[in-house]
């Protein structure tokens, strides 16, 4: 059973430990860096999304990433004319497998 003296102690030694944790806590805070370091260091998205929206968001930048790159891909010039240009020599152009 628990003495009138030894449940005081308790409650301080209780709050010591809250206002530690507290203090703790606003010094982390106030060494917290800011968004614009955290965005420049990949922690955080560069988006003013809401963060619900930043998946699809972060999707169809992907997409559309995908979809330059094919039709970067799709309009570049053929060996042939890369060797008519001189910018391929005629034994760079890659062999056609069957």
């Amino acid at each position: 059973m628990l003495t009138p003296a030894n449940r005081a102690l308790q409650a301080k030694a209780l709050e010591l430990e809250r206002q530690r944790a507290t203090d703790n806590l606003k010094k982390g805070l106030s060494h917290r860096p800011d968004r614009d370091t955290l965005v420049e260091r990949n922690i955080l998205p560069d988006s003013s999304a809401a963060p619900a929206l930043q998946g699809h968001q972060r999707e169809l930048e992907r997409h559309m990433r995908a979809d330059s790159l094919e039709k970067g891909l799709q309009s570049r010039p053929d060996p042939e004319t890369l060797v008519k240009k001189g910018i391929l020599e005629e034994d760079e152009i890659p062999r056609k497998e069957a």
